[in-house]
């Protein structure tokens, strides 16, 4: 690709003004996942997401999610007391407003007694919560919420489905985690991985064929490479071969079996999708599906949600993939292997912050599964996107 046809490239795809850009804090009408629901207890939990603070607590076996701050003063409702244990309630700390969790109504001023005025009159915002897979999904826009299996991967919420999860927060801003996807960076940023030690090199793709693409476990964009010719190694003039194999890499390879290729549950590619999931097959073991999602705290900070799944047919199937899990996929792979992704997260941002970035300024054939990704987010990021403005014209909204 020559640098004028680049220059073209990213302006045909790359608005200033989209949804995109200004989603730095995520797109809010869509669920996103919090936390496992066996976290979430009498004990009121304190959160930030997409920018706002959010409290969690469980009443008599229901979990729900209110703004985390109390109308009258902005007191953190997560700090307050249960003083009613045989309702669904939260009392503030600082002068006792108490609310219920399902509603958000004010149903008692503790300072002011029984008649205080204030009762019926005022709510905290309520947001709704579905607990799935062993996870609780919280939708936090302004639109009614739509069913749950829109926005979440189907084959993870499938009734047979084995689920493990971890999450911590990171430093950064999530969509330059969305684009550190493919892009042609594994075998560089993972080069020193244990788990690259026993993958055969891939240096680069013959060619690329990003697209829009849909399947059983729902619609997204794939970098459509799995199954062009790849190659291991090139010839660099004036530099010369790379990738360089050491002994001991050659080695592990030699002595490593390498099976083909093969679909888990009939799915072929890794997928990208709104509003921030990226599906991995055979990561961190084989015959398994991962699911990554970059949930949104504030402009600097996200939590990286790491989901592992299968659908062992038997109990022997079960006990493998527990196995092979926790010795082999949690610490190699989602631990060891994806810290390396998030380290290069921090980086992009704060060269963003440094220099005012908001897009990739050179633009590369690697780069146009990222490119495509910002214009689906331009068009069709809920509520927000091109296809969403009222005059019905398909064009970035200033």
């Amino acid at each position: 690709m020559t640098a004028t046809q680049t220059i073209q490239f990213t302006e045909r795809r790359d608005s200033t003004a989209g949804a995109y850009r200004n989603a730095t804090c995520g797109f809010k009408n869509y669920w996103y996942p919090v936390c496992k629901a066996s976290r979430v207890g009498e004990k009121p939990m304190a959160l930030k997401l997409l920018d706002e603070p959010v409290m969690l607590v469980r009443r008599h076996g229901v979990a729900y999610a209110i703004a985390d701050q109390c109308p009258h003063r902005g007191t953190q409702l997560s700090i307050g007391y249960n003083e009613f244990p045989q309702t669904s309630t939260i009392v503030c700390r600082y002068h006792g407003w108490t609310f219920d969790l399902g509603t958000g109504k004010c149903v008692g001023v503790l300072c002011e007694g029984p008649d205080s005025a204030v009762v019926g009159k005022v709510r905290v915002r309520t947001y709704p919560l579905e607990e799935r897979a062993g996870i609780l999904w919280i939708w936090m826009g302004s639109l009614p919420p739509v069913p749950l299996e829109e926005d979440v991967p189907r084959f993870l919420l499938r009734p047979d489905a084995v689920v493990r999860v971890r999450y911590r927060t990171r430093y950064g801003n999530w969509r330059w985690h969305a684009e550190n996807v493919a892009g042609g960076h594994a075998q560089l940023v993972h080069k020193y991985s244990i788990r690259q030690y026993f993958e055969r090199p891939v240096a680069y793709p013959a060619d690329l064929d990003p697209r829009p693409y849909s399947d059983a476990d729902g619609e997204g964009l794939i970098s459509g490479n799995r199954f062009l010719e790849h190659r291991e190694s090139g010839s660099y003039p004036g530099l010369g071969e790379w990738p360089r194999l050491s002994w001991l890499h050659r080695l592990v390879l030699a002595l490593t079996p390498n099976p083909p290729f093969r679909p888990v549950e009939g799915l072929t590619e890794s997928m990208l999708r709104l509003p921030g999931i990226y599906r991995v097959l055979h990561h961190p073991i084989r015959d398994c599906i991962y699911y990554e999602c970059w949930v949104p705290v504030d402009a600097d900070h996200y939590v990286y949600f790491q989901v592992t799944t299968a659908h062992p047919k038997n109990l022997w199937q079960r006990w493998r993939f527990n196995l092979a899990y926790y010795l082999w996929g949690l610490p190699i792979g989602v631990v060891l292997f994806n810290n390396q992704d998030s380290f290069m997260v921090k980086q992009n941002t704060e060269y963003a912050k440094r220099t005012g970035w908001v897009y990739l300024s050179k633009a590369t054939k690697q780069d146009k599964l990222h490119l495509l990704w910002r214009e689906l987010c331009d068009r069709s990021a809920r509520a927000v996107g091109w296809q969403y403005s009222t005059d019905g014209v398909d064009s970035p909204r200033h």
